[in-house]
């Protein structure tokens, strides 16, 4: 819908999707458990039937039948466990993925959902609060006592819904705030509710329950009655009559403007417009309520369940087949998880864009990790990152399920008792029997030595093939980094391999990918790595876009004399993480450091992150770590810091990378406060000690082989005002932009598109620079690959782009403890900005 308006006048609906998937689902739990209940209690008849013959006049409350307590009590158990393990599911998405990953979620969003039937099943279980909820006459009438205890829920059901809305917390705290603490809580007021619903249906209320009786008003229960039209139309009359994106309200707010004339539009004329955008959604909602929904809700009682189903399928499937008439010929929508990595020789005309999921089962984990994150696109990516057994990739339908052709990899000596042949497979798909010393673990003993058990076939069921890699070395004999170097090789080798003996199988675009990555000695430049925590890996995924979907375009060979094209772009961010100061365990000083034995050794994917240097050989190396400077948790100390940049330093230097980039932090977006501005400095002053401490200098004990360490200023780019006091970061409006960063701090969509490719722009400009291929910098802008960057990118010239990079010379120190002792009896200063330093260099 973003090709028929902007913003698509469907973006609210997400809310609905989710909704629908729950209401889809439970109600086949809840058969399927009503039919469990029944096998095993036997044919006992319902509460409600025993409730009517015992004459009861309480029918709604009573649970005589043992069967339909079962069904309610384990009902109440499922909604707590949904409601927990959504909760941990948003913790470790915001980790991975980021905020706005977590916000739209289906399963981080069921806990939400899963608390109303907490609500209701608690207040079914718990005798007290159901007689009182259904008005069982045959109780005493509601005490004092009772009514301050429901009181007390409706004061907490207020509190939470005016106060929280109205609080001046920054949006990306009140979001991580609410996804990391606030959840529980919160839920537990849906039960508050049913607490305020009984004090609200024991009239008359007393003077004293001040929240029951602002709940009661008649205004506020009819706007809950019109409330769902309401919530369904008012985003599409903001759209097309408003100001969905907050342009000028934002700019009101920033600017202080009070019925003043605005640049856009006179702020009486736009609080005039929002007037009849409420009034308007008012009305349609009371037309819908009343004229469409009571009727229909009305006519669907006395209709036939199979005719409502039928009727709702067939409205679904009509649905389903306008959106595909309307959307056949769009280009394919790019979300937060695409990493497209398409092969840079093939053309947009004879790209291979079949889905052809690769997975290794049983495998250890630093070898599907590898598979999983280095090798494989996301024309090849599974899922899951890992699969212990074949029932997992059974389960596994979203990967394997509507796939072009699946490839499964399982070692000889991994093989279950249960003959793969014997399970019901998807079409094309394709298994491999594998034998390797390096990818299998040859401690562990295959438990089948039957050899007719591998030579079994099935070719109606499923293609099964063998695969034999021969090892290089006795990987008994190699240290932990050059293991995962022997893998890495080997897991090339085995898709090469694959690819050779039933060519096709794989997604051809994939494999011409990695065949780009893995030419042996190739130190052509350009090769960049991106390593950083997740605003670092989105930046990464822009710059591989452009790598495989621009740059081919292009057409650029350089002879050895001219500026290098791109050769390869590895981008090992892990989202959630430090980057820089994981370096600090791959040295004596790690047993000071408790992160180093808690994350380092059990998570592969930073291992990964930090040998990455060591198997790519990158030239240039590009950072973006918030917890370096900003989110100092593990790096404290000046020490912490400058010692995790000096190792960092010391491997780029080691293994052949000419430069280092370093980016800023996302400015704070936070409309009435200066934390931009002190994250800023706070930052800039920490990175000036690095380079005041290692920065080449003969006269001091410090004679290291330099590297050179660029800053980009990205948060400058982002907002140009960063560095003036008092001068607010916008959100809205900046770059003519209509919102710089979506989510405030990880870049999304259009705006993100242009500050990457800006960034990239600059990168390659200034490596042209210090690499002499130009004589200035706007020369060095003219390059081919940052002409193009900026034809498809257009700088306004807020700031100049000259003005965003500062180079500086470092030599890191060999022997450690001078460093320590060096930066004990320092003194650093305080600086205004990142070229004030007489290290830096003026070109």
């Amino acid at each position: 819908f973003d090709d028929f308006s902007s913003p698509p006048i469907t973006r609210h609906l997400w809310t609905l999707s989710i909704e629908e998937q729950y209401y889809v689902i439970w109600p086949l739990i809840m058969w399927a458990l009503s039919k469990l209940s029944h096998l095993f209690r036997g044919t006992s008849s319902s509460g409600m039937d025993e409730n009517k013959k015992s004459g009861s006049p309480c029918t709604a409350f009573f649970i005589r039948s043992p069967q339909m307590k079962d069904i309610i009590t384990f009902l109440w158990i499922l909604d707590i466990a949904v409601m927990v393990s959504s909760y941990f599911m948003s913790w470790a998405t915001i980790d991975a993925m980021g905020v706005t990953a977590a916000y739209y979620s289906t399963w981080c969003r069921m806990g939400d959902i899963a608390a109303g039937g907490f609500a209701y099943t608690s207040a079914r279980l718990i005798p007290w609060i159901a007689r009182r909820w259904y008005e069982d006459p045959t109780l005493p009438p509601i005490s004092t006592k009772e009514r301050i205890i429901y009181e007390t829920m409706a004061v907490l059901v207020l509190l939470s819904i005016t106060v929280l809305p109205l609080s001046k917390i920054a949006e990306e705290d009140m979001f991580m705030m609410y996804f990391r603490y606030l959840r529980f809580g919160l839920s537990l007021l849906v039960f508050f509710n049913v607490g305020t619903s009984i004090q609200m249906l024991h009239k008359p209320l007393p003077k004293w329950a001040i929240a029951s009786r602002i709940m009661d008003n008649k205004i506020l229960l009819f706007l809950g009655k019109i409330s769902y039209g309401a919530y369904v139309i008012h985003w599409p009359f903001l759209v097309f009559f408003g100001d969905p994106k907050g342009v000028h309200r934002k700019q009101e707010v920033e600017e202080g403007l009070d019925f003043v004339h605005h640049e856009h539009m006179p702020v009486f004329q736009y609080h005039m417009q929002n007037l009849f955008i409420f009034i308007l959604t008012l009305l349609v909602a009371y037309l819908s309520f009343f004229k469409y929904e009571i009727p229909f809700m009305v006519k669907s009682r006395v209709t036939p369940p199979r005719k409502t189903v039928t009727l709702g399928l067939l409205a679904m499937g009509f649905t389903l087949v306008n959106i595909w008439l309307l959307t056949k010929d769009l280009p394919p929508m790019m979300t937060f998880e695409n990493d497209l990595s398409l092969d840079s020789s093939v053309t947009l005309s004879t790209r291979d864009n079949r889905f052809t999921p690769i997975a290794m089962i049983s495998v250890s984990r630093p070898v599907a990790i590898i598979l999983w994150e280095s090798l494989v696109d996301m024309n090849t990516r599974p899922y899951n990152r890992q699969y212990h057994e074949v029932r997992n990739v059974l389960d596994d339908s979203i990967s394997f399920g509507a796939s072009n052709a699946n490839i499964l990899i399982q070692c000889k000596n991994k093989a279950e008792k249960r003959h793969v042949c014997d399970f019901k497979w998807w079409n094309n798909t394709y298994w491999f029997w594998l034998e390797s010393n390096i990818l299998c673990d040859t401690n562990s003993t295959t438990q089948i030595n039957d050899l007719l058990y591998f030579s079994r076939k099935c070719d109606d069921i499923i293609q099964i093939s063998e695969i034999y890699l021969s090892d290089d070395n006795n990987s008994s004999d190699l240290n932990y980094k050059e293991i995962l170097r022997a893998k890495k090789k080997k897991e090339y080798e085995l898709l090469f391999g694959i690819d050779k003996l039933i060519p096709g199988v794989i997604n051809q675009n994939s494999l011409a990918l990695l065949k780009g990555e893995n030419k042996k000695n190739d130190t052509t430049p350009l090769r960049i790595t991106m390593i950083g925590e997740s605003i670092s890996l989105r930046i990464g995924m822009y710059w591989k876009d452009y790598l495989n979907l621009d740059l081919p375009t292009l057409d650029y060979h350089p002879t050895a004399s001219e500026f290098p094209t791109i050769r390869l772009l590895n981008n090992v961010a892990v989202g959630g993480h430090a980057a820089i100061a994981y370096w600090i365990c791959k040295t004596r000083l790690a047993f000071r450091y408790n992160f180093c034995n808690d994350l380092f050794e059990k998570n592969d994917m930073i291992q990964q992150e930090i040998y990455n240097l060591e198997t790519t050989k990158a030239d240039v190396i590009t950072i973006h770590d918030m917890y370096w400077a900003v989110r100092t948790d593990k790096v404290p100390t000046s020490f912490d810091r400058i010692l995790a940049f000096n190792i960092l330093a010391a491997d780029a230097i080691g293994n052949g990378a000419s430069s280092i980039y370093y980016l800023t932090q996302s400015p704070s977006l936070l409309g009435n406060e200066n934390r931009a501005y002190d994250l800023y400095f706070q930052e800039l002053n920490y990175f000036m000690e690095m380079v005041d401490t290692i920065s080449c200098d003969t006269t001091t004990s410090n004679e290291s082989i330099g590297i050179k360490v660029s800053v980009l200023d990205w948060a400058k780019l982002i907002c140009p005002t960063v560095e003036t006091p008092g001068k607010i970061c916008k959100k809205y409006g900046v770059h003519n932009f209509d919102d710089i960063l979506p989510d405030r701090k990880h870049p999304y969509g259009d705006s993100g598109l242009w500050l990457s490719r800006e960034a990239l722009a600059v990168v390659l400009a200034n490596y042209g620079l210090q690499n002499n291929y130009y004589a200035t910098f706007d020369e060095a802008l003219k390059n081919p690959l940052s002409e193009q960057l900026l034809t498809l990118a257009p700088s306004d010239g807020d700031p100049e782009l000259k003005d965003l990079v500062t180079t500086y010379m470092i030599c890191p120190y060999e022997d450690l403890s001078q460093l320590e002792k060096d930066i004990t009896n320092k003194k650093y200063s305080l600086y205004s900005s990142y070229s004030d330093s007489e290290y830096a260099i003026i070109v």
